[in-house]
């Protein structure tokens, strides 16, 4: 299964679609078949390597950068999955506001998925992703959380 684990597989909205790709097709080529596949530019997309995880789930890891485009599909496998046997892929669509000019975040960001899991109602309510610096302290982790969660300022997370 390929993405987050809220995904509901009697859904067939959450079912991930799967793609095949001979290694020796360039990245571009790739990317262009899903744009017209999914009727969304090219330019408006951008591409995560899924790592897995211990836990046997598949988050988005490593951006395919501006400067990987043209490069094969089984070298972008090689040098930036490592030992997984299969290229597993996040497409992301990129918000309105960063599709101009903006070609993708610096190196030292990474794209972090959060979603609160209540445990006395056993529901899911919150679910979402945000770009950090790898730098980033946990104190403001903590802020970003509470802000996109519309918490309250400075509330306690154990995370």
């Amino acid at each position: 299964m390929i993405g987050t684990a809220l995904a509901d597989e009697g859904s067939p909205r959450s079912r991930p679609e799967l793609f095949t790709a001979k290694k020796t097709d360039l990245f571009t080529s790739f990317r262009d078949r899903l744009a017209d596949h999914f009727k969304i530019p090219a330019q408006n997309i951008r591409f995560w390597i899924l790592n897995a995880r211990e836990n046997k789930t598949r988050r988005p890891g490593t951006l395919i950068r501006d400067e990987d485009l043209e490069l094969l599909l089984g070298t972008i496998r090689r040098k930036k999955a490592g030992s997984q046997a299969d290229l597993c892929l996040y497409l992301k669509l990129l918000p309105e506001s960063t599709r101009r000019g903006i070609a993708a975040p610096p190196p030292n960001q990474r794209l972090l998925s959060f979603k609160y899991f209540n445990a006395e109602e056993q529901t899911i309510t919150g679910a979402f992703k945000v770009l950090v610096d790898v730098e980033l302290a946990i104190s403001h982790l903590c802020d970003i959380i509470c802000k996109r969660m519309r918490w309250p300022h400075k509330m306690q997370l154990r995370l």
